[in-house]
């Protein structure tokens, strides 16, 4: 079974490579398993966007063309992306359909059903605590319970397929072996445990061990090795990401179960420039803030434009340090007895210890060397970075 049979199989649904010059300095991707509503609510949250090497309008162009197609990133530079609005309509149609190789018409009619529950609403742009332009975007997709069976089958039928087509004269690995026998078992490919995502693929032994062999190496490897290394092992041990080997099994659990989780990725940092900040501003407009201020005032107000009800999922889901830049940011423009109310509301952080009979003016003054003490905070983690790697960090959520 070639690796390319294999992606047609396990990606049907993925679309590849948008490489260019569009990029963001750091994303963060809170997740959460809502279980009595039975659906997963993602919010990715693109911080820094910028144009690496200065190439604006190439880099415009490719904002605009991932607003229009709702394409979901995962990765600086958007390695990793999913045209959520192209797939579907391919699908719709079964003569666009062939162009994506797929088994059989019945796996198309199967896949759009999956596709059809996959929601994508830009939430639009603001600036954040470092002045830094960010868009945010939430994903959900509903009746997750019907799609994650669904996902898995098609999964098997996938691989199953790529197999059965691929290049004959190249000897399969042993874990090739081990994948397509799953795949003819209807194998658990991935399953929802509380909040977590846990995913399971058949790996040998001896393969694990090189990637384990290699990973070892690649720490080791780092100049000067001490801090970068600690550094590295801090990020793995503190994220909400689970990985181990047992019986030829690979297993990864992505989140904590008890409760929703965030995953940061810095993998440009050092890079960032404000050369987007204009013209964003100009064709799109910083209207996240003003959208968000109105579901923490009321949040039964009426939604209807695609960033209202963006903003009506993010609110009650939003980073501390975003609601209070969103709310100090407010009350200086137009204080209100109902936005001081709500920023009374914004638990403390521990080293915080206002007395009870603090004063608007000096409750606004308190956040406002907190929210300081935030961006100081990364731009010392920047420092210290440089130009390392991609890090995964993790974390539960604020609130």
């Amino acid at each position: 079974m070639s690796a390319r049979g294999l992606a047609l199989g396990v990606c049907a649904c993925v679309a590849a490579l948008l490489a260019g010059c569009l990029d963001f300095d750091e994303q963060e991707v809170y997740f959460e398993h809502d279980q009595q509503n039975d659906r997963v609510v993602c919010i990715s949250y693109y911080r820094g966007l910028f144009a690496e090497g200065q190439d604006l309008e190439q880099a415009s162009q490719q904002l605009q063309e991932a607003c229009d197609k709702h394409t979901v990133a995962l990765g600086g530079n958007f390695p990793f992306t999913l045209e959520v609005n192209d797939i579907r309509e391919k699908l719709r149609d079964p003569e666009k359909a062939k162009e994506m190789d797929l088994p059989s018409d019945e796996f198309r009619k199967k896949l759009l059903s999956l596709m059809e529950r996959v929601q994508v609403l830009n939430g639009g742009f603001f600036t954040d605590v470092k002045g830094r332009v960010c868009g945010v975007q939430v994903v959900t997709i509903e009746k997750v319970s019907e799609l994650v069976p669904l996902g898995n089958a098609l999964i098997s039928e996938g691989l199953r397929f790529a197999a059965a087509n691929g290049p004959k004269e190249r000897p399969t690995s042993r874990s090739e072996e081990l994948i397509l026998r799953a795949a003819e078992k209807g194998h658990t490919w991935a399953r929802l445990q509380g909040h977590s995502l846990i995913v399971t693929v058949p790996l040998s032994e001896q393969d694990f061990k090189e990637a384990r062999e290699g990973l070892v190496a690649d720490l080791l490897s780092k100049q000067p090795p001490g801090a970068d290394v600690l550094k590295d092992v801090h990020a793995a041990l503190a994220s909400p990401v689970l990985v181990w080997h047992e019986g030829e099994t690979l297993s990864v659990k992505c989140g904590w179960e008890g409760e929703p989780s965030t995953f940061i990725a810095r993998s440009d940092k050092g890079k960032y420039e404000p050369n987007l900040v204009e013209h964003v501003t100009r064709t799109y407009g910083l209207h996240f803030d003003e959208n968000a201020l109105r579901y923490m005032a009321d949040a039964g107000a009426p939604a209807q434009a695609e960033a209202e009800r963006a903003a009506q999922i993010i609110v009650p889901r939003l980073p501390k340090v975003e609601r209070v830049r969103i709310l100090a940011a407010a009350l200086l423009a137009q204080p209100s007895d109902k936005l001081w109310a709500l920023l009374r509301q914004v638990p403390f952080e521990p080293d915080m210890t206002p007395g009870a009979d603090i004063n608007n003016a000096e409750l606004l003054q308190l956040w406002d060397t907190w929210l300081a003490g935030q961006a100081a905070l990364d731009d010392d983690e920047d420092d210290d970075e440089g130009d390392d790697e991609d890090e995964i960090e993790g974390e539960g959520d604020d609130e």
